[in-house]
């Protein structure tokens, strides 16, 4: 809905403040929770949370409600089947070219990024105050990208062209450095090497997720971008099943350094391929 909420010239905007809040949650949402556990026992932070689900739930009935486009209200896809659905979303990828490649473009990300998220408590395993190097390396990869989301609030303009490659080869810079330092016996440097790791996934994924909100008309917003998250969700559930099993076979440095090859690569190639630039999605590309 976030489409129907803003204007075209404030969606890069609109993203960066999903982003800061989400990651703004993740930083507090642990300390909150040491506070309640203290304070009240290790059952009050489950009460909260499943109330803060109950809260969640009462402002999502109001927005369907309040808000929404009356091109979507009016189209024939309100009540259509889930599966149904999808695949129409997926046919209108398939007819735009600029839609393919910011599609593909957020599924191989997705795909690099999740190769190492899920074992990076392998690449830590064996190293001195693993626990806390992994706490604070979340909450600086948190900062970094609450940082940067900080920085698109400030751009009133698209200009997300250079960012999207920019970060993806940070990212994969830095994986690569962590990968290095564990090598190197010096584990203690990771926490900030994340914070870079956090600000090129902003850098990404925030003009990324702008430009598919952008150039999708309103009647078709859910089914496009539902289609694109389910191209992620993939890549979500394939990252660590993949990722595990190279960490068993090449081991978890030589995993790391693989998907920092792989990362650095991918945002060379966007960058090389001007795939940051939006272009345009007009309606004869299967939007009529």
């Amino acid at each position: 809905m976030l489409k129907d909420a803003v204007s075209d010239a404030a969606l890069q905007q609109a993203v960066a403040v999903r982003t800061a809040i989400a990651q703004g949650t993740k930083i507090l949402g642990p300390s909150l929770g040491g506070a309640l556990v203290t304070l009240f026992g290790a059952l009050a932070p489950f009460y909260v949370d499943a109330a803060s689900f109950g809260i969640a739930a009462g402002l999502t009935l109001l927005l369907h409600a309040g808000g929404g486009s009356a091109q979507e209200a009016a189209h024939p896809a309100n009540g259509e089947p889930f599966l149904r659905a999808a695949a129409a979303g997926l046919r209108k990828i398939a007819k735009s070219p600029p839609l393919r490649r910011l599609a593909g473009l957020y599924a191989a990300i997705l795909l690099g990024v999740n190769l190492v998220d899920s074992q990076f408590i392998v690449l830590l395993r064996g190293q001195a105050h693993a626990a806390a190097i992994l706490g604070l390396s979340m909450t600086a990869s948190g900062a970094g990208m609450a940082a940067a989301a900080a920085f698109f609030l400030r751009r009133r303009h698209e200009g997300g062209g250079y960012a999207t490659p920019f970060g993806v080869i940070a990212m994969g810079a830095d994986v690569t450095a962590e990968a290095l330092l564990v090598a190197a016996r010096t584990p203690g440097f990771v926490p900030g090497a994340a914070i870079v790791l956090g600000a090129g996934a902003a850098l990404a994924f925030i003009p990324l997720q702008a430009a598919l909100q952008r150039k999708v008309p309103s009647e078709w917003t859910g089914r496009v971008i539902g289609s694109v998250r389910s191209l992620g969700g993939l890549a979500v559930v394939g990252g660590p099943l993949l990722g595990g099993a190279l960490s068993e076979g090449l081991g978890a440095v030589r995993e790391f350094l693989l998907a920092g090859g792989l990362l650095l690569a991918l945002g060379a190639l966007a960058l090389v391929l001007r795939y940051g630039r939006e272009g345009e999605v007009p309606r004869a590309e299967g939007f009529q």
